[in-house]
């Protein structure tokens, strides 16, 4: 365990805007835990888990503890026929866990390559991508509970997934700190080529019959054609959530917009966020240094000295155009501070 105090958070965010902490602690190992909340520099203090820094926007500085996660370990618990547990810490780098796991010849993961930031925060977004979500192969989360001051185990149910959405982000975002996920995989499965793009890219590769290894390079592929890399361009990736609205809506508003991709979730419907940031203009639209990328509308990029603040008045400016013109409310898909 190390302590240190006012901490430059420049290089622990992908944006690259600046902001300080107050104090951070970096935990190789979950024992040290308790003793840092019980630190008296600590106490009373905000505290936030900071993993990769790949979904976090800061506007101003951090009066508060930062938590680096860094503990680490892959580990299969248990094999069945078809199935087996595997136990990830959270300080593992995700595309890490998932070029372990296909190299394997496990199923599960596979739409998921490419995603940056660490295992630990991947419950709190509910990550997802290419017709996949974690809430699919998670079984529990193990997390020190904050509130009752013990370590939990919790079910996938318990951490109440859904998109882009957790008990960790959204109900309770203060009181649980992961330690380590369980997921569920399969030995034998069948690839999800039906998301647009995909199929394209298989054929690109020459691929008739891919397996899971085929499968995460062609989605880092699409990635990375797609969205610009945070080492070179800073970014958080998507920006916005795609909107989830009720069939009616949905169906007034391709009236109107033929154009509007639209997904069936069941029920409702999923409308594309880039699509309708893209209609308003913003694709390329650059304030200073805050700008939206020129590759995808739904990514906000910094160009070089943006503040946080700057970054959130230009994504408030889209969220109040694209309600104007399509009367849907975007959210962001960073936690933003």
């Amino acid at each position: 365990m190390q302590l240190s105090w006012d901490v430059d958070l420049r290089p622990l965010n992908t944006l690259r805007v600046p902001a300080r902490a107050w104090g951070m602690a970096r935990v190789e190992h979950w024992y040290h835990l308790e003793s840092v909340l019980q630190h008296p520099e600590v106490q009373n203090r905000p505290l936030l888990a900071l993993g990769g820094g790949s979904n976090v926007l800061f506007r101003r500085d951090f009066p508060g503890l930062i938590l680096r996660i860094e503990n680490q370990g892959i580990q299969i618990l248990e094999e069945e026929e078809d199935h087996l547990f595997v136990r990830v810490a959270a300080g593992e780098s995700w595309h890490d866990l998932v070029q372990w796991s296909v190299r394997r010849g496990f199923w599960g993961i596979e739409n998921l390559a490419f995603i940056p930031g660490l295992t630990g925060a991947a419950p709190i977004q509910n990550i997802g991508a290419y017709g996949t979500e974690l809430s699919e192969c998670l079984e529990s989360v193990q997390a020190f509970d904050r509130q009752q001051a013990r370590w939990r185990t919790l079910s996938r149910e318990q951490c109440r997934l859904a998109y882009r959405s957790s008990r960790f982000r959204d109900d309770e975002p203060d009181r649980f700190l992961i330690a380590e996920i369980v997921l569920r995989l399969s030995r034998r499965g069948l690839p999800r080529t039906d998301y647009p793009g995909i199929s394209q890219t298989l054929a690109d590769m020459d691929v008739t019959d891919p397996g899971p290894v085929e499968m995460a390079e062609c989605i880092t592929r699409l990635r990375k054609a797609k969205l610009p890399d945070p080492l070179v361009v800073p970014n958080v990736g998507s920006f916005f959530k795609n909107p989830i609205v009720d069939r009616d809506q949905a169906e007034r508003l391709q009236t109107s917009h033929p154009r509007l991709p639209v997904f069936d979730t069941g029920s409702q419907a999923k409308l594309s966020a880039g699509w309708m940031i893209e209609q308003c203009g913003w694709k390329d639209f650059a304030e200073g240094d805050a700008a939206v990328s020129s590759r995808h509308a739904l990514v906000l990029v910094n160009r070089g000295t943006a503040t946080g603040q700057q970054i959130w008045d230009l994504a408030l400016r889209i969220e109040a155009s694209v309600f104007e013109k399509f009367g849907v409310r975007l959210e962001p898909e960073p936690q933003v501070y």
